[in-house]
């Protein structure tokens, strides 16, 4: 009796033994050879690093750099193709000028890198930040206004993923705004011993707060007469003013587009009283 629980001791320590060294043997398993391992270094080997980037988006400079990175435990991303573009639409008059609503789209780009619009002899590329910069999954969608001056090209600047300048198409900036002025003078009447006649004044897409001025040839010259309180905050102008306008004269009023150019009205003669 003895004798068989010594055998029988002898063969749970031996199995107790075994299942020891197994569990062992399953914890020094080496790194890698699971589904859940960590990542493997040969994904940086024959050029492979050149389509990997780190979790924050930044290219690997060498093949060394990107096996450093794996080493670590840290898992490269694949590389993203960057995009960018902006398109301008929805122009109006604004205080500062002519302005149009710009839609922003862009990805691959690297998180809260600037977004700067660009506008050719107008807004230098770097000086205009527009919007609140690259999110930080590398994507940008955002609707900004800015100034887009007819006849211009406007584009937006960032950067990429791997630190590279991307630059959205050039577009031209959408045609400016319908542009127009008129001056009719009627009711005339005596005055100061001349004559002086009502003046219905219209127009639109004028610039913000600009002059309106009155000319009447060899009377007043163009400049020298401010008539009315101007372009209203939205480039138009319906204004009913009085002005000195001999009769035999032409009467005719000018001002600034919203594009900065001088418009003026056909010229009327003065009615006779």
């Amino acid at each position: 009796m003895r004798t068989r629980w010594h055998i029988l001791a002898v063969n749970v320590l031996v199995w107790g033994s075994l299942s020891a060294l197994a569990v062992a043997g399953a914890a020094a398993a080496p790194p890698g050879s699971g589904p859940s391992g960590p990542p493997d270094v040969k994904q940086c080997q024959q050029g492979g690093w050149e389509q990997l980037m780190t979790a924050e988006g930044a290219s690997f400079a060498s093949q060394q750099e990107c096996i450093r990175y794996v080493a670590q435990g840290s898992a490269p991303l694949p590389q993203t193709s960057a995009s960018l573009s902006a398109a301008a639409s929805n122009c109006f008059v604004s205080p500062a000028g002519y302005a149009c609503e710009l839609a922003i789209t862009g990805s691959g780009l690297q998180p809260f890198a600037q977004v700067d619009y660009c506008v050719d002899d107008v807004v230098p590329c770097g000086d205009a930040p527009i919007g609140p910069g690259v999110d930080a999954d590398g994507t940008v969608d955002h609707l900004a206004v800015a100034s887009c001056p007819a006849g211009r090209s406007i584009w937006v600047q960032s950067t990429t993923a791997s630190g590279e300048l991307i630059a959205s198409e050039p577009q031209a900036c959408p045609p400016a705004l319908p542009t127009s002025l008129t001056a009719v003078a009627s009711n005339c009447f005596a005055f100061d011993g001349g004559q002086a006649c009502e003046l219905a004044i219209s127009g639109s897409g004028l610039q913000p707060f600009a002059q309106v001025d009155y000319c009447v040839d060899d009377v007043v010259p163009c400049g020298d007469a401010p008539i009315g309180p101007g372009a209203n905050a939205d480039g138009t102008i319906d204004h009913l003013a009085v002005a000195s306008c001999p009769a035999g004269r032409s009467i005719w009023v000018q001002s600034t587009t919203a594009a900065g150019e001088l418009i003026v009205s056909e010229p009327q003669h003065c009615p006779t009283l």
